[in-house]
């Protein structure tokens, strides 16, 4: 959640904004970077396979790493 890490980083000012555009292009890249390797996979994977791997791509990496970055603030 980039607005939740900017408490966990502890950001102000203008520095705020510069972190969120900073995740806005980073998330875009992912986003790229997901639909090209889905894309990329239906000739490799089966429709099972494909699935699965929609499975682990829609859950994501986001909420372990916002638990860890919690986890390190106590």
């Amino acid at each position: 959640c980039p607005t939740g890490t900017v408490s966990v980083l502890k950001l102000s000012g203008p520095k705020v904004q510069q972190w969120l555009d900073l995740v806005e292009t980073y998330n875009a890249t992912v986003e790229g970077a997901t639909k090209k390797l889905k894309a990329d996979a239906r000739s490799l994977l089966t429709p099972a396979q494909m699935a699965e791997l929609d499975r682990w791509l829609d859950k994501g990496l986001n909420p372990e790493v916002n638990r860890i970055l919690a986890s390190r603030t106590r």
